[in-house]
This record gives structure tokens, C-alpha cells and sequence, in this order.
């Protein structure tokens, strides 16, 4: 009995042992747990801080780039509405410049086609007078062979008109 005695003296020695150290572990576990909430907590407002900090700087430079680029952009329409300016200043000289070129070119054309609509029209009354004189002549020509023919005809005629008058009488 001495040994179950001593047996169960050892039992719940280390039964007790365990429990304590199971408290202890516990409660460290719980102390462990606590600190690192509060380092959580603490720096969960200092990354908010920090993060606060850097929007801030971030809104500032966002600011600041925005107005530059505003600056620069205004400056490069000036200069793109200053050369458009010019470039249609230019386009205008130009086309006046062709205009005038297209107009005298115009006059130089309608007067050489007025020279040459005027010879061609001499060439053309004088060969239609030469056609006119020559048809003229040709008709002349017909006319006086068709009134040959018709005196010839007429001549004949009478000849045999004469001839069975007599045979009649």
C-alpha cells in the first residue's frame, strides 16, 4: 500500500503540476494576447497617422502638378493658337497669290482662245466663201447643162411634135 500510497502522492503531484502550468501558460498566453493587441492598437493610429501624413502630402504635390500642368497646358494653346494664326495668315497670302496666278492665267486663256476662235473662224468663212464660189460654180455648171439638156429636149420634142403633125395632115 505504501507504493499506491506514494503512486498516487506522485499522481497527483503531477496532476497539480500540470494544472498550475497549464495556468501559467494561460495566463501568459492572455498576457502575450494583450500585448500584442495594444502593439496592434498602437500601430493601427500610427500607420492612420502616417497614412494622414502621406495624403496630405500626396493631395498637396496632386495640387501643385495639377496647377503646373494647367500652366504649361494654358502656355501651349497660346503658342498653338498664336502659330494657327499665323499659319492662316500664311494660308490666306497663299491662296491669294494663286488666285491672282489663276486669274491671270484665266485672261491669258480666254484671250488665246479668242485669238485662235477668231483665226479659226477666218480660216473658216474664207474656206466656206471658196466652198460657196466653187458650189456656186458646179450649180452654174449643172444649171446650164440642164437647160442644154432642156432646150435639147424641148427642140426634140417639137421636131417630133412636128413631124406627126405632118404625118396627120
Amino acid at each position: 500500500q505504501w507504493r499506491c500510497f506514494v503512486a498516487q502522492e506522485r499522481y497527483l503531484i503531477y496532476t497539480l503540476v500540470t494544472k498550475i502550468q497549464a495556468r501559467w501558460r494561460c495566463h501568459a498566453a492572455e498576457q502575450q494576447y494583450l500585448i500584442y493587441k495594444s502593439a496592434a492598437k498602437i500601430q493601427a493610429h500610427w500607420r492612420g497617422f502616417v497614412s494622414q501624413e502621406q495624403y496630405l502630402i500626396y493631395t498637396l504635390v496632386k495640387k501643385i502638378q495639377a496647377w503646373w500642368r494647367c500652366r504649361t497646358e494654358q502656355k501651349k494653346y497660346r503658342e498653338f493658337k498664336a502659330s494657327r494664326t499665323i499659319q492662316a495668315h500664311w494660308r490666306g497670302f497663299l491662296a491669294q497669290e494663286q488666285y491672282l496666278m489663276y486669274m491671270t492665267a484665266r485672261q491669258i486663256q480666254a484671250k488665246w482662245r479668242c485669238f485662235t476662235a477668231r483665226d479659226q473662224y477666218v480660216k473658216y468663212t474664207s474656206a466656206t466663201k471658196i466652198q460657196a464660189q466653187w458650189r456656186g460654180f458646179l450649180a452654174e455648171e449643172q444649171y446650164i447643162q440642164y437647160i442644154a439638156a432642156t432646150k435639147i429636149q424641148s427642140r426634140c420634142r417639137w421636131l417630133f411634135a412636128q413631124e406627126q403633125l405632118m404625118q396627120y395632115k
